[in-house]
């Protein structure tokens, strides 16, 4: 053979090469690009393409057709042995025609090949469920929630189910110590509705025994709508459970001198932050008390406690004093609605400290403590701190 002969085969080999590349190159992308959205159309620039078959596989099963979502996801697992989709879409396959033993093993064989599928994850974490492996659900929910964040408000809304089940409370309450993204999701569900007392309880009792108390605004919502509902009692039992032993009252008023020990509300301070006066409970370190810096004329109620008392008679003492500023009115409140309250007003004057007695009638048994600023007609500076707040049972 000649060179130019020799040189003429060549190029013409070579030319063959490249556009065959060149067409393997165009089909690829073109089936890539239709995969999603005409699969049959992206088989027909690449024959056996195992993404547009598996697309194929669940558009079968979607339309009731078992049989072809078979035939579709074996051959995509021919062409593609570790397509964790087409496993799991054939599993589904089998499941949709009755043959249950063959579609748990062939999920199962899906689920050794990813973590990733949403879909798989929701039927394990339905398997888990039924076969009550709640750390597996858990798991599973974990999962749906951080590759569907769509279905986080459902599968939140299925764990708080879940803590119904005193079984399944371990699980979530090591989950939740991992402050996944949907803690705070899971304690609103778990807040909505009172009947959730008792999971919530034994919730809190777990994450307590684990040294992982839940926060003060997880425990408040659920709290205040039972205080609401008439289970006040109940509500209270719950709310020490939240606590951490030491931080326990061993009064009848929480935090009477103003430590600034952080609990949930109603029964811990709350603090007003919708009024023009500042108010600032104790950093760690600082001295004891609850300081107030008086703005406007205007009357306010600055913070509330719920308490929880039996029929009987009381005295309260209260003390503070002005730190800026001329006599500046302070006076607490304590009582049921519709009912009159209870007054004692301090920084009247001399009066830096004082005391009543009550009584506590047994249609009261949760009255609130409130201290409020009378009216004020001057708006010059004035502050002043509020050192204690105590209760007792005298009779």
């Amino acid at each position: 053979m000649s060179a130019v002969a020799a040189r003429r085969l060549y190029i013409v080999a070579y030319c063959t090469l490249a556009a065959a590349l060149l067409w393997l190159i165009v089909s690829v992308v073109v089936s890539s690009e239709l995969e999603q959205t005409n699969p049959r159309l992206a088989l027909s620039w690449r024959p056996h393409d195992p993404p547009a078959l598996v697309q194929l596989s669940q558009t079968s099963l979607d339309a009731g057709k078992p049989a072809d979502a078979r035939s579709y996801a074996l051959e995509a697992i021919a062409r593609r042995p570790h397509d964790a989709t087409a496993w799991r879409l054939l599993g589904q396959a089998a499941l949709a025609a009755s043959n249950q033993t063959l579609g748990e093993q062939l999920l199962a064989q899906a689920g050794k090949l990813t973590h990733r599928d949403a879909t798989l994850a929701a039927w394990f974490f339905e398997d888990s469920v039924r076969r009550r492996r709640y750390a597996d659900a858990v798991q599973y929910a974990d999962i749906i929630m951080r590759r569907a964040p769509d279905k986080e408000s459902a599968m939140v809304f299925r764990l708080a189910a879940l803590a119904q089940d005193d079984d399944a409370i371990p699980a979530l309450a090591k989950a939740l110590q991992r402050n996944p993204a949907w803690r705070e999701a899971f304690f609103k569900e778990l807040s909505s509705s009172s009947a959730n007392s008792a999971a919530a309880g034994a919730l809190m009792q777990q994450m307590a025994a684990d040294g992982a108390p839940l926060a003060p605004a997880e425990v408040s919502g659920l709290l205040i709508r039972m205080v609401r509902d008439g289970r006040a009692q109940e509500a209270h039992q719950l709310w020490l459970t939240s606590l951490p032993p030491p931080a326990r009252p061993s009064g009848l008023v929480f935090d009477p001198t103003f430590i600034g020990t952080p609990a949930a509300a109603p029964f811990g301070w709350s603090l007003n932050d919708e009024i023009d006066s500042e108010l600032h409970m104790p950093e760690p370190g600082q001295p004891r008390g609850l300081h107030i810096v008086f703005h406007g004329g205007e009357g306010q109620r600055l913070v509330t406690q719920t308490l929880v008392l039996s029929p009987g008679r009381y005295r309260f003492e209260a003390a503070g004093h002005l730190l800026e500023g001329e006599e500046e009115l302070v006076r607490w409140q304590l009582g049921c609605k519709g009912q009159p309250p209870l007054l004692l007003v301090l920084l009247k004057g001399a009066l830096a400290s004082g005391s009543v007695e009550f009584q506590v009638s047994p249609d009261c048994p949760s009255p609130i403590l409130a201290l409020t600023t009378l009216p004020r007609e001057s708006d010059r500076p004035a502050s002043a701190v509020i050192e204690r707040a105590a209760l007792e049972k005298v009779g």
